[in-house]
């Protein structure tokens, strides 16, 4: 976009994976347990960043990630295994960054980003503004305040 090197489209994909096990060992032997945990996550995110101006500057993109988590038990003495948790979130979200240099030592920002997720119904709006002051080389003041919302892990849960 624009008319050189004014545009920057990134993108990120990624994935994590978790597993855990312990063994319960105890007396008597009947108590004897193993627990597994094991979560694998999904991602990828798409931001564009594009100085459209000398001195303002638009980022927007999108996110998204999606977490299955799996939780069991075995106990010993019955040679039995029980799954107690077995689920996954998927999570999504739309956002966008306005930044504009009033002066080079004075900037300001603006910021909305839409969360969508299937575990909690609906979707939640997150406002943010922000400004930055150079008072010198050596000493920059900045403000900032969002407003946000974060669902639950599977294993918060």
């Amino acid at each position: 976009m624009g008319n050189g090197n004014d545009s920057l489209l990134t993108t990120r994909v990624y994935a994590d994976f978790l597993n855990t096990r312990y063994d319960s060992r105890t007396l008597p032997l009947s108590s004897e347990n193993r627990f597994d945990d094991k979560q694998s996550s999904y991602g990828v995110q798409t931001q564009h960043n594009w100085k459209f101006a000398k001195n303002q500057t638009l980022t927007y993109g999108f996110d998204y990630r999606n977490v299955s988590a799996r939780n069991s038990n075995f106990q010993y003495s019955t040679q039995k295994g029980t799954v107690t948790y077995d689920d996954s979130i998927s999570q999504g979200a739309l956002f966008a960054r306005y930044e504009i240099n009033f002066t080079p030592g004075f900037t300001v920002n603006l910021g909305l980003r839409q969360d969508f997720n299937s575990l909690a119904n609906g979707s939640f709006t997150s406002p943010s503004v922000g400004a930055r002051w150079a008072v010198s080389n050596s000493t920059t003041l900045r403000a900032n305040y969002i407003r946000n919302f974060r669902v639950p892990t599977l294993f918060n849960l």
